[in-house]
């Protein structure tokens, strides 16, 4: 998502019910000028209009299932991308923590081994007991 370039988003000059209504007001303008140049009966007009929008209907229907599908795949991909980044990130952060451990069992290993290195004192029988009689 980094390499996408920012793109400033500016107000637009028009709103969307500006746009309609001036699509709206030439798309009704155009008909009556071909029925006026084409000057057959409503019914026959009628029948035109609905082939017309019927092909139009389809085309938005193909449009819409191409986006969603291309939704879809992006989205799989982005999610996919995601799962890959937090395994990657799991599994170092696993390794790290399992090295940890072992080095921490590591230095663990050779302070008792030290500890096991020093020689105790030569104590007689006499001295233990001399300091442990109860009077």
């Amino acid at each position: 998502m980094d390499n996408q370039k920012s793109v400033e988003v500016t107000k637009p000059e028009t709103t969307a019910q500006e746009y309609y209504a001036d699509a709206k007001q030439t798309i009704t303008l155009g008909v009556r000028n071909l029925i006026r140049a084409f000057p057959l009966p409503l019914f026959m007009i009628d029948s035109i209009l609905q082939g017309i929008l019927l092909e139009y209907r389809n085309e938005a229907y193909m449009e819409l299932a191409s986006t969603v599908d291309d939704h879809k795949q992006k989205t799989e991909e982005y999610y996919e991308a995601k799962m890959k980044e937090m395994q990657e990130s799991f599994e170092k952060e696993k390794a790290d923590l399992i090295q940890a451990f072992e080095n921490s069992e590591d230095a663990e290993s050779e302070e008792e081994a030290d500890q096991s290195e020093v020689v105790p004192a030569d104590i007689t029988v006499k001295e233990i007991t001399e300091e442990t009689e109860v009077d």
